[in-house]
């Protein structure tokens, strides 16, 4: 009993100052959050083994956090910043899975991919490399050149459920459309962008993210107003 409310004792500051201070709190949840975001897919991907089909899923969002959260785990190291290269290595290996699971029971081509297997193996391939080449490279600029690169293959991994949103509004329908994720990544965009741009003072993390929150924020509206009230469409969790 004595050590438990030591314990307390000890943890009760710590909690009011991270209540005290939003931007400490912020910083505290978005790692977790990212992690949440990154294992969303999980229950997809072991509905795909069940039914040993991707069905019309495409592979463009895991094939596309792979090399997210490549460059977001190297821009991490080289940024001497845990929290950003933490969640993105558990991010790696995770999106690694979920494109081996996918690939195995995928058509080797199709128009829902986008593209072939061979195809998306070869850009996150050439990501890759170039990655690493340049973080090793020795140049003044190699960690903002891979920070901008981060900035740009983010938008693609926030956007992607947005190719939805045309046959939201057609059907008059977001079933396609997850709230779940789609609140959670509102959560872990808006903890980005307070962090990034508050503690950070890191440019490529809160736009980013700022970004992605809109995306988010869309998905949201689009789920508030057409509901599921009809039209079907397959979704899948980035």
């Amino acid at each position: 009993m004595i050590v438990s409310m030591s314990s307390a004792t000890v943890q009760a500051p710590m909690i009011m100052s991270a209540l005290a201070n939003p931007v400490s709190l912020c910083a505290q949840i978005a790692p977790m959050a990212s992690i949440f975001v990154i294992a969303s897919p999980f229950p997809t991907v072991q509905k795909i083994i069940r039914d040993r089909t991707v069905g019309q899923m495409p592979l463009l969002p895991y094939s596309s956090m792979l090399a997210s959260c490549f460059l977001w785990s190297v821009y991490g190291f080289l940024k001497a910043e845990p929290s950003v290269w933490g969640p993105n290595l558990f991010g790696v290996f995770a999106s690694l899975y979920y494109s081996l699971q996918f690939a195995k029971y995928s058509p080797k081509s199709a128009p829902s991919l986008p593209g072939s297997l061979k195809g998306h193996a070869q850009v996150v391939s050439t990501i890759v490399c170039a990655t690493l080449a340049l973080a090793f490279s020795g140049l003044k600029k190699s960690t903002e050149i891979i920070g901008y690169a981060c900035v740009v293959l983010c938008l693609a991994l926030f956007g992607s459920p947005l190719a939805t949103a045309a046959a939201v509004i057609r059907t008059k329908s977001a079933k396609s459309i997850a709230l779940p994720f789609t609140i959670a990544s509102c959560v872990n965009c808006f903890a980005w962008t307070v962090t990034g741009l508050f503690k950070m003072n890191d440019p490529n993390v809160w736009v980013t993210n700022a970004l992605g929150l809109t995306f988010a924020l869309l998905q949201v509206a689009l789920k508030l107003v057409y509901g599921d009230a009809r039209g079907s469409a397959d979704s899948i969790p980035l």
